[in-house]
């Protein structure tokens, strides 16, 4: 009974021993993923501003006016008078490629008497949403071991990783023999 305990305690302390390799290495190689991301760009247009902006009206300042020395001997006051009081609508667009301004104004005496101010942004907002996937290159593989030593026939479930070096680590477990065999390999050629 004590050969068979002993074996049984063996196997298990080094089954424990390489699964804290593999864990080591394992936590080690998730840790320093750096992978080369592959990248989704999406744009998404959002609608111009339309929050309305108050602009301040400037009141003219009056400035002096040079009269010429020749005045006109035929005088029209009535159409004078009739310009000078009448209300006159100004509604002028000025626009190009990304703004587009329309200023309205009302001009009575000489003066403006009201004046408003609309504009459209015409160019829209943008923003870019990337999605970044991280492709692993790290892999965990199941699967089974079967072997034939010298008049031993061998079977039983394998586990194995492959890291981001590239190694593959594997533990595999002899359903017949009882035995624990672990297992370390590194790629000679190919891509990962």
């Amino acid at each position: 009974m004590t050969n068979i305990y002993k074996y049984f305690c063996g196997v298990f302390m080094f089954a424990i021993v390489g699964l804290i390799i593999c864990v080591m290495i394992l936590e080690r190689d998730l840790k320093s993923c750096q992978n080369k991301p592959l990248s989704d760009s999406t744009i998404v247009y959002l609608p111009s501003d339309s929050i309305p902006v108050e602009i301040p009206v400037k009141i003219p300042v009056p400035y002096k006016v040079e009269v010429p020395d020749t005045i006109p001997t035929v005088i029209d006051t009535m159409a004078i008078l009739k310009k000078y009081f009448a209300v006159n609508f100004y509604d002028d667009i000025i626009a190009d490629s990304m703004l587009e301004v329309r200023i309205k104004e009302q001009i009575t005496q000489n003066n403006i008497a009201e004046r408003e101010f609309e504009y459209k942004i015409l160019k829209q907002k943008q923003i870019t949403i990337t999605n970044t996937i991280i492709k692993s290159n790290t892999g965990l593989f199941l699967g089974a071991n079967i072997g034939r030593a010298k008049n031993e026939f061998g079977f039983g479930p394998s586990i194995s990783y492959i890291t981001k070096k590239p190694i593959l680590l594997g533990i595999n477990y002899d359903l017949l023999n009882k035995d624990v065999y672990l297992t370390f390999q590194w790629r000679l050629f190919g891509k990962h």
